[in-house]
C-alpha cells in the first residue's frame, strides 16, 4: 500500500462518496475510516451553516462533543498522511490554506486541525448572522416568529422560534398562558409552522421563560440582520419588530421596520418601554416614531402613533394577537402583593424581586410602589405569568401612569 495508491483511492472516493471496488481489505479499511471522517465534517459544517439560525451556545457544545469523541476513536488509529488530511478537512475549511503543522503528528495534528478549522468556520458562518439582540439572564423580551421546532420536556415543551431579529429558545411551562386573539387554547394548538407572538423573562440558560405564546394568523416580517443606528439626525416611523427591557429596567432595545421594510435596532430607556407597555399588552407591530437621542450616545425616545396623527391601525394579517396583562386601579399594597381594581372585578397581583416596576413617568420609584401606598389611585399596566397553583398573576413588568386612565384589562375568555 503506497502514499501514491491510497492519494488516488481517497480522491476517487471523496468524489463518488463510495469506496473503489479494486482496493483490498487494508486499503478499503484505511478509505472507509477518512470516508467516515469527511462524512463527519461534511454534518458538523452543515450544522453549523444551520446553527447559525440557533444560538452560539448550542453549536459549541455540539463540536465540543464531536471533538471529544473524535479525540477517543482516533487513538491508536493509522496516521493519515498531510496530502489526505489536508482534502478531507479542507472540505470544511471551504477552500482556506491547512495550516503547516498538520503535517506532523497524526491523529494529534487532525485533531487540533479540526479545532482551528472549526474556529474558523465558526468565525465565517456567524459573521453574516450573528447581529440579533443578544439576550441576557433576567431580560424582559417580547418576540413574534414562526414555530420551527417543539421538544417536550418532562411537564414543559421546549419551543424553537424563528424571528425577524433572530432564532430563540423558549420554554412552555404549566405558569405559561396560551392564547389566541380572544380566547385561552390548548397545547395541542402549538404546531411547527404556526405564527406566534410570546413574551417572557430570559432565564440563566438563555431560554425565554414563556408569560404568554398568543396564536394567530399574522404574517411575521422578512428574517434580517437588523441595522443599529448610532448617529440618526432624523424622525423614523416604523413598526415595532421586537423588543428587550434589562433586568433592572433602565435600558432595552428596540428592533423596528421602517416602511422601505428595512430593521434597524435602537438603545432605549425605562421611559420609552412605559409608554409601550402601558398602553399595550403587546408592543409588537405597533407604530412609533423613532427619535434620535437628546445628547449623543444617549438612548433613542419611542413615541407611540395614533389615529389622530395620520396612522391608521395595522390590518390584518399584520395585527398581532394581545399577550396576557391586567390593567387597572391599584387600591392596596401589602406584603409583596398588589391589589388592582377594574370592570373585571379585583386582582390580585404578586410582586418579586425580579419585578420590574417602571414608574419614572409620574415621579415614583420602585421602592415608593413597593413599601408605600404612593400608587394608590394610580392606574397600573402588569405583565406577567399565571401562577398555575393560586391563579395570580406574578408581575415581570409594573407600569405606572396617569391615575385619569381609564382600568381596563386583558385576561383571555375561558
Amino acid at each position: 500500500m503506497t502514499e501514491d495508491r491510497l492519494d488516488h483511492l481517497l480522491d476517487e472516493a471523496l468524489a463518488t462518496g463510495d469506496v473503489p471496488s479494486d482496493a483490498s481489505p487494508t486499503e478499503r479499511e484505511e478509505i472507509e475510516r477518512l470516508l467516515q471522517a469527511s462524512r463527519t465534517v461534511r454534518e458538523a459544517k452543515a450544522l453549523v451553516d444551520a446553527g447559525a439560525e440557533a444560538s452560539m451556545l448550542v453549536a459549541k457544545a455540539r463540536f465540543e462533543r464531536f471533538l471529544t469523541q473524535e479525540a477517543r476513536s482516533s487513538a491508536g488509529a493509522t496516521d493519515a498522511s498531510p496530502s489526505r488530511v489536508a482534502r478531507v478537512f479542507g472540505l470544511l475549511a471551504g477552500g482556506r490554506s491547512i495550516p503547516k503543522f498538520a503535517a506532523i503528528g497524526g491523529p494529534v495534528a487532525a485533531a487540533v486541525l479540526l479545532i482551528a478549522v472549526v474556529v474558523i468556520v465558526l468565525q465565517g458562518a456567524f459573521d453574516d448572522v450573528d447581529t440579533a439582540i443578544a439576550l441576557e439572564s433576567g431580560d424582559y423580551v417580547q418576540l413574534q416568529g414562526k414555530i420551527a421546532d417543539i421538544e417536550e420536556q418532562g411537564d414543559d415543551l421546549l419551543v424553537r422560534v424563528e424571528s425577524p431579529a433572530g432564532v430563540y429558545s423558549a420554554s412552555v411551562t404549566q405558569g405559561t398562558a396560551l392564547r389566541n386573539f380572544d380566547s385561552e387554547i390548548l397545547r395541542s394548538a402549538l404546531k411547527r409552522g404556526i405564527t406566534v407572538a410570546l413574551d417572557g423573562i430570559v432565564s440563566d440558560q438563555g431560554v425565554l421563560v414563556a408569560n404568554t405564546v398568543a396564536v394567530g394568523d399574522f404574517s411575521v416580517p422578512d428574517r434580517q440582520s437588523p441595522e443599529p443606528i448610532t448617529d440618526a439626525r432624523d424622525s423614523i416611523k416604523a413598526t415595532i419588530v421586537m423588543v428587550r427591557l434589562s433586568e433592572d429596567g433602565s435600558s432595552g432595545h428596540v428592533v423596528f421596520e421602517n416602511d422601505a421594510g428595512r430593521h434597524f435596532i435602537v438603545p432605549v430607556d425605562g421611559r420609552a418601554f412605559e409608554a409601550l407597555l402601558h398602553r399595550f399588552s403587546n408592543s409588537l407591530g405597533e407604530r412609533i416614531e423613532v427619535r434620535p437621542p437628546s445628547q449623543e450616545g444617549g438612548a433613542f425616545q419611542i413615541d407611540v402613533l395614533k389615529p389622530s396623527d395620520g396612522v391608521e391601525p395595522l390590518p390584518l394579517p399584520r395585527k398581532l394577537p394581545p399577550l396576557i396583562h391586567v390593567r387597572g386601579e391599584v387600591v392596596r399594597v401589602a406584603d409583596g402583593f398588589l391589589e388592582l381594581r377594574n370592570a373585571d372585578g379585583t386582582i390580585v397581583v404578586r410582586l418579586t424581586p425580579s419585578t420590574r416596576i417602571l414608574a419614572k413617568g409620574v415621579g415614583l420609584l420602585p421602592q415608593d410602589i413597593v413599601e408605600k401606598d404612593a400608587a394608590v389611585g394610580f392606574t397600573v399596566t402588569v405583565t406577567g405569568r399565571i401562577d398555575p397553583t393560586s391563579d395570580q398573576l406574578i408581575a415581570s413588568v409594573v407600569t405606572v401612569g396617569s391615575s385619569m386612565d381609564a382600568p381596563q384589562a386583558d385576561r383571555p375568555k375561558r
